[in-house]
């Protein structure tokens, strides 16, 4: 069962990612970057808090969301650097239905975490057959 997004409709809905990138959208004026990994989907902001690098343009790297310009990195569940580092990027609420991710449009303060939406393997349709 997917978990409650505190939202009844929504503002963004597309396949679940690539495992190789991330998605980029733009919702509520912030940019949010949709990453897929071991099985679960998080959303977090798209904004690195060293240089403003863009997160979604990485890849996670030993568990990271590592950005590609300098290779800060962030815990995709809490926003979090892991320690010793203390930056924090705001997260965001998301849930998988079937086939489909579903992002709430309110970020979460930086640091918060949020349980990963998991990925049925029967849910996985391809992100390039959604209509937007």
């Amino acid at each position: 069962m997917a978990a409650d997004i505190g939202s009844p409709t929504p503002l963004w809905r597309q396949g679940i990612p690539r495992r190789e990138c991330a998605t980029i959208v733009c919702l509520s004026g912030e940019r949010v970057a949709v990453f897929r990994y071991d099985g679960k989907v998080s959303a977090i902001s798209n904004v690195c808090q060293h240089q403003n690098g863009p997160l979604g343009e990485g890849r996670i790297i030993d568990g990271c969301v590592t950005c590609p310009w300098h290779g800060y990195q962030y815990q995709p569940e809490s926003g979090a650097a892991p320690p010793p580092f203390k930056e924090k990027i705001p997260t965001f609420r998301v849930k998988v239905v079937e086939g489909s991710v579903f992002v709430h449009p309110r970020p979460n303060p930086p640091g918060t975490r949020v349980e990963p939406a998991q990925i049925e393997s029967a849910q996985v349709k391809p992100r390039e057959a959604q209509s937007r």
